[in-house]
């Protein structure tokens, strides 16, 4: 997917998405693509360290 922003990504005004595998990778950048002020996402990775801060 070349060129693929997110500005490419439609309205997900209120809807809630649960990403698994966002810690790296596809999964990361669909998280963040994902995530603006209008929407909520939920982001999952199989490490419990991965994320903690």
């Amino acid at each position: 997917m070349s060129g693929f922003t997110q500005a490419d990504v439609p309205d997900q005004s209120n809807k809630t998405f649960v990403v698994t595998g966002a810690n790296t990778g596809m999964g990361f950048e669909v998280a963040n693509a994902l995530a603006t002020p209008r929407n909520r996402s939920l982001a999952q990775t199989i490490s419990p360290f991965i994320g903690r801060t």
